[in-house]
């Protein structure tokens, strides 16, 4: 009878360490998710200043722009 409550508790124990590594991989993930979209929001805006500025750069006054880079 010792032996099936030490194994039921040897299995909670599991359990509880596969939870709590769950639980760590699950933060681990979304901080690293959260960074990518950080990273990548920051990357889109400076290439669309650029852009922008390339634009007035090559603007040649004329409407509609049909001719970006001449």
């Amino acid at each position: 009878m010792s032996s099936f409550f030490s194994t039921t508790a040897e299995q909670r124990m599991k359990r509880a360490a596969s939870e709590r590594r769950r639980e760590y991989n699950e933060e681990q993930r979304d901080e690293y998710e959260n960074y990518v979209e950080e990273d990548r929001n920051e990357i889109n805006e400076r290439t669309r200043v650029m852009s922008e500025q390339l634009r007035e750069y090559h603007y040649d006054g004329l409407y509609p722009r049909l001719r970006w880079f001449h």
